[in-house]
């Protein structure tokens, strides 16, 4: 009870549509199990009977397709006989004569035996003549145990074939032929001859035909069919083929009834049939009517289902677009509409949400514009945090040079300032040339040896065409001066290359390189970690390459940025990624420029 209470709540549940469906495809469904079982257990007794009548008239005529061979085989096995050359051949008294006598048989032989070939498909595989007067002609080359006339005789008397005082033709034994992996099997046709003036028995026929010419015939009726000769010798079989030539032996488990023989009439052969063939001829037929039934039962329930679908969309279209549009929208689609041409509350309930929809995307392009606003706005205030900080120290430197009576530096150090300054204006552009980058860092370089007198070795190392890459203003310069700074504190020297690349991707990628003091090891890791960090804390260290870092990442998106490595005592590496722009499209000045912008 309580299993039927959950599956009457599971049904109660269902939308209407569903319930219709499922409704009809249930009745549907009884009718066509009612209808099937009561067609099964009606039919199967007919079908029965009916396939017993049938495999049986089907072995009946394969029986007389057998009869009709082996009938041929004794018609051209007396034309043969009737051969006037073969009936000299019984009477030749002279050696001299046999030569004359069979060059004539072989030649009449010839054109009688392609006929039986090409008209009947009998192919004699044994052909030898033996007769009293001692003349034996041989057509076939074959190995019998026997080679005369009084050979042969004595062979067939003790197998029992001669024992009547007027023998007449019957099939004997099977000559096994071997040719390498093949082996052939041969049903020897035994055919007294007599003379047509005294009736006396004069010789011998003796014709062979292979055994797979007349398997054809039922090879594929059933499995375990045999033909026997006087029913206990197998001179054929369609699946235990080494049983040829042998004594049939009814298995202990077989009954009479097991097997079903049929006589091949004017021969002493019969055909063996299990009776297992019957049953399965009617099986095959009620499966193919249960088949049928199956798909009669598959069409009706696929229509039935069909039918439902189409039936209850017209009653509830309405209510399913309004179903299906809601899922679309709770899923994130917010540029869904609904549509339709009815006039209902359907139809004005969606309007409604229609016009919400609407409001909420006004909302997001709002919010989408003071975003990209904000964002470079903060670009913007990254970049001139830069110019104070420089500003600040190298005041600070001249200041000191000042005090300390160095004038003619503190005048190269306020050249080298005022040409930095003209070049890092630039226009107000947020982006510009490599190469102005460089002098840029060629100008803070002269600045920086001015105002601390130290050696600073600068070098650009590159295999590529790098003057006209657009970077962001200010990426460079906040590096060279960590590295100067920081990198070589205590030192008198300094060395510092800059790596320029370009993958085929066109990901521009520029490392820094000063051969300094390095990181130590949990210094490296928080300076890693530092860079990942957003909004950065209050009083952070190397807020320059953070600084560096967040404007390439607002810029080019969160793919792209720096990186930074460390070996302590050996070296610093300070790496920038992001990808080339087109020149065109470098001097972004608005949200609506910087939106433009095209990657190579």
């Amino acid at each position: 009870m309580k299993s039927f209470s959950k599956i009457k709540q599971k049904y109660s549940d269902l939308s209407f549509p569903k319930k219709l469906s499922l409704s009809m495809i249930l009745i549907t469904c009884l009718i066509a199990v009612y209808l099937t079982i009561f067609a099964f257990f009606s039919a199967a007794y007919l079908f029965q009977q009916f396939s017993t009548e049938l495999a049986d008239s089907y072995a009946s005529n394969i029986c007389r397709q057998l009869e009709n061979y082996f009938s041929d085989v004794t018609q051209t096995a007396t034309n043969i006989i009737q051969l006037s050359s073969l009936r000299e051949c019984g009477n030749i008294v002279l050696p001299e004569q046999e030569a004359s006598v069979t060059a004539k048989l072989r030649s009449d032989l010839q054109p009688l035996l392609l006929s039986a070939n090409a008209n009947y498909g009998i192919h004699f595989s044994v052909l030898n003549v033996y007769f009293k007067n001692g003349y034996n002609y041989s057509h076939y080359q074959a190995s019998l145990p026997f080679e005369d006339y009084y050979g042969c005789e004595a062979y067939y008397t003790d197998a029992g074939y001669l024992d009547a005082s007027y023998p007449h033709a019957q099939y004997t034994d099977i000559l096994v032929k071997n040719s390498g992996r093949n082996t052939r099997y041969i049903l020897l046709y035994l055919r007294p001859i007599y003379s047509s003036e005294t009736y006396e028995q004069v010789g011998f026929l003796l014709c062979g035909i292979d055994e797979t010419d007349f398997l054809c015939y039922y090879d594929t009726l059933a499995s375990d069919v045999m033909l026997l000769e006087n029913g206990h010798y197998i001179v054929s079989h369609n699946a235990k083929r080494d049983d040829i030539g042998t004594s049939y032996i009814p298995d202990k488990t077989e009954s009479k009834g097991d097997y079903i023989l049929h006589q091949i009439t004017h021969t002493n052969l019969s055909l063996l049939i299990p009776n297992s063939y019957y049953s399965a001829v009617g099986k095959n037929h009620i499966l193919m009517f249960s088949f049928s039934m199956v798909l009669i039962i598959t069409v009706g329930i696929l229509m039935a289902v069909i039918f439902s679908h189409k039936f209850s969309k017209t009653l509830s279209d309405s209510v399913l677009a309004l179903r299906n549009f809601i899922i679309q929208v709770t899923k994130g689609d917010i540029n869904a509409r609904f549509t339709t041409s009815a006039k209902d509350e359907i139809a004005f309930l969606g309007n409604h949400i229609n016009a919400m929809l609407d409001q909420i995307q006004a909302s997001i392009r709002r919010e989408d514009e003071l975003k990209k606003t904000g964002e470079l706005l903060e670009l913007r205030l990254m970049q001139s945090q830069i110019n104070p900080h420089l500003l600040y120290n190298t005041l600070d430197s001249a200041l000191w040079l000042m005090e300390s009576d160095q004038k003619p530096q503190v005048l190269d150090l306020l050249a080298n300032l005022s040409s930095f300054f003209r070049l890092s204006l630039s226009k107000g552009s947020f982006l510009i040339p490599l190469k102005n980058e460089c002098r840029l860092l060629e100008n803070y370089i002269a600045i920086q040896r001015l105002a601390h007198n130290r050696n600073i070795q600068f070098q650009i190392v590159s295999s590529i065409a790098w003057s006209d890459i657009p970077v962001i203003k200010f990426t460079l310069q906040p590096i060279i001066e960590n590295s100067i700074i920081h990198g070589f504190f205590g030192y008198d020297s300094a060395r510092i290359e800059l790596w320029i690349d370009r993958d085929e991707a066109g990901i521009v990628t520029i490392s820094v390189y000063d051969y300094g003091i390095g990181l130590l090891p949990e210094d490296l890791v928080s300076v890693q970690a530092g860079l990942e960090c957003y909004p950065p804390p209050d009083g952070m260290r190397h807020f320059g390459l953070y600084n560096i870092n967040r404007r390439i990442k607002n810029y080019f998106g969160e793919s792209f940025g720096l990186t930074i490595d460390s070996e302590f005592g050996e070296y610093t590496k300070v790496t920038l990624r992001f990808p080339e722009l087109h020149p065109d499209k470098a001097s972004p000045n608005s949200s609506e420029e910087r939106s433009a912008l095209c990657i190579k």
